[in-house]
């Protein structure tokens, strides 16, 4: 009866002791499981980081060439203004001396 107790409880050891065994397989292998995503996902944030910092440099050259272009078009509209201004003094020159001609035939006293 002693022996047969004995048996049993040998035999109930081995089958925990193989359970054991079978966690601790399987535990290992999730962890290296987990060890493999922990990896592929750090991989993905590097990635993921430098396409963000690759936007923001693209982002920072876009405002630059946009204070760039509005500079450029300030100036020309500036450049516009002062040919328009030079295309117009000959003919408020000529208008002033047209007024001046004319004020002198109309002014009473002087000879014409």
């Amino acid at each position: 009866m002693e022996k047969k107790k004995e048996k049993e409880k040998n035999k109930e050891l081995e089958e925990r002791e193989e359970e054991i065994v079978d966690w601790e397989q399987r535990l290992a292998s999730q962890w290296s499981n987990v060890y493999i995503k922990r990896r592929e996902l750090r991989g993905r944030e590097r990635e993921l980081l430098q396409r963000e910092i690759a936007v923001s440099q693209r982002n920072e050259a876009s405002i630059r060439l946009s204070a760039e272009s509005r500079r450029v078009c300030e100036e020309a509209t500036r450049a516009m203004k002062t040919i328009s201004e030079w295309e117009e003094a000959p003919t408020v020159a000529n208008a002033a001396i047209h007024d001046i001609v004319l004020g002198l035939k109309t002014t009473p006293g002087v000879m014409h």
